[in-house]
């Protein structure tokens, strides 16, 4: 079921918060708001999911929101890491990340820069399942 997805700003902190956005659409790039409790400095976020298997990820855009300014950071300016899903890169477009365990998955997104004061991180992301078969099913 995929009904879910939270975010934790970095730094990570003493006390961790994990903020949360339910509704997720699929097969279209949606916009998913996250808004800190106050304005903080950011160098990245942690998007913890918790889908089935065989699902894909692209993400198109990271826009940070600082006081009434909305600052674009491009897919050249961010480095992704995960814990067991494959990244691809198209291009400096978007980066997908394929999803092919059952087990809950965390997407760490750094930034090349530090970003002071920020109010709210907008990501455009696209969730999609991917279209597997195993082919002894398929005989």
């Amino acid at each position: 079921i995929i009904t879910k997805m939270g975010v934790e700003f970095l730094p990570e902190k003493e006390i961790s918060n994990i903020y949360t956005h339910s509704g997720l659409q699929l097969n279209n790039f949606e916009h998913y708001e996250f808004t800190p409790s106050k304005p903080i400095d950011v160098d990245g976020v942690k998007i913890y999911l918790s889908f089935l298997p065989g699902m894909q990820i692209d993400l198109s855009e990271i826009s940070v929101v600082k006081s009434k300014l909305t600052e674009t950071i491009p897919i050249s300016n961010i480095s992704a890491t995960s814990e067991s899903a494959y990244i691809t890169n198209d291009k400096n477009e978007y980066l997908s990340f394929l999803i092919l365990n059952e087990e809950n998955e965390i997407l760490k997104i750094k930034f090349k820069d530090k970003i002071s004061l920020v109010n709210k991180i907008i990501l455009k992301i696209k969730i999609s399942k991917l279209d597997l078969a195993n082919n002894s099913l398929c005989k």
